[in-house]
């Protein structure tokens, strides 16, 4: 067998399939992350990270941090409403 070989798994192809790549140790700043699709998958994590209980945030830091969130989410609508 060589290998190159691609083996056949037995894995059934009924329903659908999902796979999650999560961050493992996180950036001290996050402007060490440069791509833009990367800041909002970071976001995204620890967001769920945080209501999951799985990253303590104290209240105060999670109001602020929704308040980000609610501005950043304002501002993309703004855009696109400003293409149109």
């Amino acid at each position: 067998m060589s290998d190159m070989q691609i083996l056949d798994q037995d894995v059934p192809s009924e329903g659908t399939r999902s796979f999650s790549l999560l961050v493992k140790f996180f950036p001290e700043d996050v402007s060490e992350i440069i791509q833009e699709i990367t800041q909002h998958l970071f976001f995204l994590q620890v967001k769920q990270s945080i209501l999951n209980g799985d990253i303590y945030c104290p209240p105060e830091a999670t109001v602020l941090l929704a308040s980000y969130a609610v501005q950043a989410k304002v501002h993309f609508i703004q855009l696109c409403i400003a293409e149109c």
